[in-house]
């Protein structure tokens, strides 16, 4: 992977070296156990960055080899580390390999990233509250749950916040739906890439056709 920068120098492109291919983990490399190095957290894009240096720690790298593994020079770290670039601004390839060098879906390391943010694809609970109540209800007629479920649920002095949790416990618990449109990261990518599958389909068709 080469980043290109354009020099001023007599209108000549100037390819300046920044990415390099990631060197992949051994097989044998163990498994991320999730180490957080907190002086990291206070940075911008500081999440990422402290599960990076705490993976790093684990493994026994510095940072120049942890740039390696993720395919990116040290200067590259070290802006990172000053906030002169932000993870949230980082290429698709090095996301991925942040993903490997972690052993984490890439999803994970968007999130960390900052580029999603987990109320994007989390159902607010004040602005399913009816829904919420009504999942209450049910619950509390439930012949198990329904005696140990506390009457103050019902009411306004339980926090929205509260009342969703207990209704997601119960689901967890059951296996059952109480929730309409709630669904998982993994039901959501599989339905959309499903579309974006026949989206191509039907473009393919149309230029077939003209």
């Amino acid at each position: 992977m080469t980043e290109h920068k354009t020099s001023g120098t007599r209108g000549k492109k100037k390819a300046t070296r920044t990415f390099k291919n990631a060197k992949p983990l051994p097989t044998s490399a163990p498994r991320y156990k999730g180490t957080i190095v907190e002086d990291e957290l206070l940075k911008p894009g500081g999440t990422l960055l402290a599960m990076m240096t705490g993976r790093a720690q684990e493994l026994g790298h510095s940072r120049a080899e942890m740039a390696e593994h993720i395919g990116v020079t040290y200067g590259y770290i070290a802006q990172l580390i000053s906030g002169h670039r932000l993870p949230e601004n980082m290429s698709k390839e090095v996301l991925e390999a942040c993903a490997q060098y972690l052993g984490v879906p890439k999803f994970t390391v968007l999130v960390a990233a900052g580029i999603v943010r987990p109320e994007d694809i989390q159902e607010r609970p004040e602005q399913i509250g009816n829904t919420v109540s009504a999942a209450l209800q049910f619950i509390g007629k439930d012949p198990t749950f329904g005696p140990l479920m506390p009457p103050e649920l019902l009411t306004t002095a339980v926090s929205a916040q509260l009342q969703y949790f207990v209704v997601r416990l119960f689901e967890s618990a059951t296996g059952s739906k109480l929730i309409p449109g709630e669904r998982s990261v993994e039901e959501i990518i599989s339905a959309l890439s499903q579309v974006e599958q026949r989206r191509q389909e039907l473009i393919q068709e149309h230029r077939l056709s003209g």
